[in-house]
């Protein structure tokens, strides 16, 4: 077989092995401890990559020196060899451990040689990697880092969008994780401005109200409502978010009436619309509104936030609300009820996505502790295990 059928092959077993291992990887976690949303997204997304591997692998004989090519293309059917054994065994470990140097090789060279396809085989590589690191924690934290860095520049310098899209979903959940609001909102309007350029329109909305999201996240609501004005009115199903983020800048600021306003235009647009997520987001902060002249609404508003907010499965907003309920029913001396909503906050939290997401609700049991005294705390949590336990038969 000629270098070229060679590699054409060779392509597409690379292709099929690909495909198979992507499902079975989520399969895998979704059995075990759930992915966080961008990796899930990634391995759901396999149309993405599809036709990347082939077209880098059929150009691999440019991309590699005359001298290395010969050592490459063996490694290369060694790891796919190696690869398509542990797909067909469905061995998520073994297939992580055979596709990644393949994958790496790859994508290396085709970011050494600006190949058009690098940003999406790095994008790839760099899932892997972190999916690999937590098969066998703790991996390596600064070379997983370099590597999403180098699929979010290469995406952004080959005009890449939907491969930085996703670079930058990643990036910007790991930046508020940190707290690092003013570095997520850095990226979102990165990706505004790429989506601008190539008049991706309904990405830039997207992505502006994610700007928005994080100034507000970083306490800088003039900023946050400043670039929600100057944008241009997206359209359905975006125009509800758009409103509510509205809603919460002018709340920031002190501007009431405004606020109220324009946060029940914004529930009538979620209405008209069916949007869950907006319409959360729009009742969170009327909850806030009325927290100290109408506590009893605004615990109504809150209830009504976690179950839009679990029905669109917008986790973050879901805990946000569930922990502003307890703090509230803290405040209120309402104990028993403070306890139910932060035990079922985080129990529907955790089910949805793991134990590495449910901090802030042990923070808060420790703060009730500190505040009414471990025993009392503790008391508390075991009448409610008593109300929720059927009497025996």
């Amino acid at each position: 077989m000629n270098t070229p059928d060679l590699l054409q092959h060779l392509a597409a077993r690379a292709e099929q092995t690909l495909q198979r291992a992507l499902p079975l990887l989520l399969k895998h976690h979704a059995a075990a401890s759930p992915l966080p949303e961008h990796l899930r997204q990634l391995l759901q997304a396999a149309d993405l990559f599809r036709g990347a591997l082939t077209r880098t692998l059929q150009d691999l004989p440019a991309l590699a020196s005359p001298e290395t090519f010969p050592l490459r293309l063996q490694a290369l059917q060694s790891n796919l060899q190696r690869a398509e054994l542990a797909a067909a065994e469905a061995d998520p470990r073994r297939i992580l451990t055979a596709l990644l140097p393949a994958l790496d090789q790859a994508a290396l060279l085709a970011a050494e040689q600006e190949h058009p396809q690098r940003a999406r085989l790095l994008l790839l590589d760099a899932a892997l990697r972190e999916i690999a690191a937590r098969v066998d924690p703790p991996g390596d934290p600064d070379a997983l880092r370099d590597a999403w860095q180098r699929a979010l520049d290469h995406a952004e310098a080959a005009q890449d969008l939907p491969a930085f899209q996703r670079a930058a979903q990643r990036q910007q959940a790991e930046a508020i994780d940190h707290h690092d609001f003013q570095a997520a909102a850095q990226l979102a309007a990165r990706v505004r401005d790429l989506a601008a350029s190539l008049q991706a329109h309904d990405v830039a909305h997207r992505a502006t109200l994610e700007a928005a999201s994080a100034l507000l996240l970083d306490d800088a609501p003039q900023p946050a409502l400043d670039l929600l004005t100057e944008a241009i009115p997206p359209p359905s199903p975006l125009r509800a978010r758009h409103r509510a983020l509205q809603g919460e800048a002018l709340l920031a600021l002190q501007r009431r009436d405004d606020a109220r306003d324009v946060l029940h235009h914004a529930l009538d647009l979620a209405s008209q619309d069916r949007d869950d997520g907006a319409r959360g987001a729009a009742l969170l902060a009327l909850a806030s509104l009325h927290a100290e002249d109408d506590p009893d609404r605004a615990l109504q508003h809150l209830r009504d936030a976690c179950d839009a907010a679990q029905r669109a499965e917008a986790w973050p907003l879901y805990a946000r609300a569930a922990l502003t309920a307890a703090w509230l029913l803290h405040a209120l001396d309402r104990r028993p009820q403070a306890v139910e909503a932060l035990i079922r906050g985080r129990v529907t939290l955790e089910h949805a996505l793991g134990t590495e997401h449910i901090q802030a609700f042990l923070d808060t049991a420790d703060a009730f502790a500190q505040d009414w005294g471990g025993d009392a705390f503790i008391q508390e949590v075991q009448r409610f295990r008593e109300r929720m336990t059927p009497p025996a038969p």
